[in-house]
């Protein structure tokens, strides 16, 4: 990925598609990407996906410990 906001865009259109979901495909690292581009992508999945904690913490795996959301009671 080049920069974030292509990755915000293309983060968008899976979601759109409904190609990236906590409970059916959950984007990993693959070559070229790793912790940071997965986080890009849990944060716009949060910014865009009105879900619960715990699914915005499961929409991608690979991410740093840090940008897992705690739930709040």
């Amino acid at each position: 990925m080049n920069s974030k906001r292509s990755l915000a865009v293309f983060t968008q259109e899976l979601a759109r598609r409904a190609l990236i979901h906590p409970g059916r495909n959950v984007p990993a690292p693959d070559m070229g990407t790793g912790e940071r581009e997965m986080a890009w992508m849990a944060d716009e999945y949060r910014r865009i996906c009105s879900s619960d904690a715990i699914n915005q913490n499961a929409c991608t795996t690979g991410k740093p410990a840090a940008c897992v959301v705690v739930a709040q009671p």
